[in-house]
């Protein structure tokens, strides 16, 4: 490893053309002439003869795994509308099947401990783990079932207005083709650079002791830190403006993603907000998506830059927090104190997500609809934390589970239908050919099945990651729709608000009100029979 050798740092850089490349890839450990590579002596012994060729070619494999990728992306998109027409249709099962998985997989991870025969302390975090997590759940059984008609609600609206699905995949490849020009910049600033010895080494590894020949975890390793722990002696240092020019991609990355972030959560809540207060029965307006982005890319445009910015903002604070969560992992209180400021940060985030959903709907700037949000939501004392954290842990897990049986299908497939295959005919003709290595069939068809698998698995997981982004945020707008509807004591959409009434808050202000009602003279309302006035007795005055 050219970075473990003392030598190599500092480096003095080479002459000529080319040598900026040659160090960085020396340092990679790549090759490519750099300083700290020997040269081949001109007595070597020669080369043993090449291997035979594999019985999967380089070419073979390229095309079944390219045939692969181009099903796994259409299979990832059939996988996000058949989520989606699972949460609309049976949304409990999806709910109470995320919730099997995930007490079941760490139960079975510990009772398979068990039953290898390890340890009970080996067991003993899996088997916590799934007690705890179905200790929580118990908790909050309650509110399990009004999340399941939470997100088929949300499915609902937007299977009422699909086109946002079309523009929030717009939205989010633009934001793609923006960042790949900064990701690519950043890369070739980090060129930029020289080796120098790690800051990290305190000195070189005693013998046998995590050095050349030591233990497992830092074999290869010739320097230790202050701490004893194995560390390379050299580290890369980019030069001081690439750093800047680094520090610059990764802010103005930031906020690009965290800009597509906000105009398709505004397009997603303007749309769904046009079918929530469109007339019972009547169908959202055609230009509803339209509208929305038309007013996300035009007069809101600086409230969804703000709103990005804010959220970058609270991201960096919250990586700051982490660093230093790290550094005093010995401290009890500064962990205390940290914690409470990073739950803090959490609300921030979550509120300024709500205001930009509100923006969305009245149209307001971001500062003003962020404060009206945050009062709205106070003033009906809706259950903003307790039932939100649900969603987004249940459709998580429901896509983790989704993308795997897709990535075991098309491993499987894969197997199957092409490497077993060819490796069998090539293993047959050497065979016939009397050639060495015919018993070697099969070593390579697992291996490449498995690499076919996780490329299914991740175009699934980014499929369904995406509709999950829209399903989620048009919850969010159907959650702030109704506290606007029980602000000002109507309703636009009876079967949503059949589902808010499910919420705890909800439940508590209708038996408060039933209790007022019973009470006569304090909290009655008498109804003129034929007109549509009514007379209800105030709240007395308090002295």
């Amino acid at each position: 490893m050219y970075l473990n050798d003392p030598a190599n740092c500092p480096v003095r850089p080479p002459d000529g053309p080319g040598a900026l490349r040659r160090r960085l890839l020396g340092a990679l450990g790549l090759g490519g002439g750099g300083p700290g590579e020997p040269a081949a002596a001109p007595d070597a012994p020669p080369r043993p003869p090449p291997p035979p060729p594999p019985a999967i070619t380089p070419k073979q494999f390229l095309g079944v795994a390219a045939a692969t990728l181009a099903v796994s992306v259409a299979g990832g998109v059939a996988l996000g509308v058949g989520a989606m027409a699972l949460y609309r249709a049976r949304p409990h099962a999806a709910v109470y099947g995320a919730i099997a998985l995930q007490v079941g997989l760490p139960l079975s991870a510990g009772f398979a401990a068990l039953a290898s025969g390890a340890p009970l302390g080996a067991a003993a975090p899996g088997l916590l783990t799934a007690g705890l997590v179905a200790f929580v759940y118990y908790l909050y059984r309650a509110q399990l079932g009004l999340v399941a008609r939470l997100l088929g609600t949300a499915a609902q609206a937007v299977s009422r207005v699909w086109g946002v699905v079309v523009v929030a995949a717009g939205i989010q490849l633009a934001a793609a083709l923006l960042c790949a020009p900064l990701a690519a910049s950043a890369l070739l600033a980090y060129a930029n650079g020289r080796v120098v010895p790690s800051p990290a080494a305190a000195g070189p590894a005693p013998p046998g002791g995590g050095g050349q020949g030591g233990d497992e975890g830092g074999a290869g390793l010739a320097c230790v830190t202050a701490a004893g722990d194995p560390t390379p002696c050299c580290a890369w240092q980019p030069d001081g403006w690439a750093l800047g020019l680094m520090a610059l991609c990764a802010v103005a990355l930031t906020w690009t993603s965290l800009l597509a972030f906000c105009i398709k959560t505004y397009v997603v809540s303007g749309a769904v907000s046009a079918w929530y207060f469109s007339p019972a029965g009547a169908p959202a307006p055609k230009d509803a998506t339209r509208a929305a982005l038309a007013n996300a890319l035009g007069p809101s445009l600086g409230s969804c830059a703000l709103a990005a910015w804010l959220l970058a903002c609270i991201s960096w604070a919250r990586q700051g927090l982490r660093q230093l969560r790290e550094n005093a992992r010995d401290s009890f209180l500064a962990q205390v104190l940290l914690s409470c400021v990073d739950a803090l940060y959490a609300i921030l985030e979550q509120l300024s997500k709500f205001g930009v959903v509100m923006a969305a709907i009245t149209g307001e700037p971001f500062l003003e609809a962020a404060r009206r949000s945050t009062a709205l939501l106070s003033r009906n004392l809706l259950d903003t934390v307790a039932v939100w954290v649900f969603p987004a842990n249940v459709v998580g897990l429901t896509n983790l589970a989704l993308a795997g049986a897709w990535a075991a299908l098309a491993g499987a497939s894969s197997y199957r239908l092409a490497f077993a295959p060819a490796e069998a005919r090539a293993a047959a003709a050497a065979a016939a050919a009397g050639a060495p290595g015919a018993d070697s069939a099969g070593s390579l068809a697992l291996p490449l099945a498995a690499l076919v698998g996780l490329c299914a698995f991740g175009c699934g997981l980014a499929a369904l990651s995406f509709l999950a982004s829209v399903l989620l945020s048009a919850a969010d707008a159907v959650y702030v729709c109704f506290a606007i509807d029980r602000d000002r004591a109507a309703v636009s959409r009876e079967d949503v608000h059949e589902v808010m009434a499910l919420l705890p808050a909800s439940k508590k202000a209708a038996e408060a009100a039933a209790a007022g009602g019973r009470e006569g003279p304090g909290g009655g309302i008498v109804e003129q029979p034929g007109g549509g006035y009514a007379f209800g007795a105030g709240r007395p005055a308090a002295f």
